[in-house]
């Protein structure tokens, strides 16, 4: 998988390099009233491979009867 996420001493290590303590000291500078304050209402998340997966499958629904001419060309 392309995307790994990062662990909890990495995302320490990452806001010490910018020189923030924590996530809310570096996001201090936004005023409170613009925060969120509740987990937004978002269908669940899928994982990499799922996505390709997924994706992969409607291609192959949507090139059913077609024919591509195309050639590759080779530099």
């Amino acid at each position: 998988m392309r995307y790994l996420p990062k662990s909890p001493a990495e995302r320490q290590q990452m806001l010490s390099a910018i020189g923030a303590k924590s996530i809310d000291e570096l996001f201090e500078c936004i005023p409170e009233r613009y925060r969120l304050r509740e987990a937004l209402k978002l269908p669940a998340a899928h994982s990499e491979a799922e996505v390709i997966s997924y994706f992969k499958d409607r291609a192959k629904e949507n090139s059913f009867g077609y024919a591509s001419f195309s050639r590759s060309r080779r530099l």
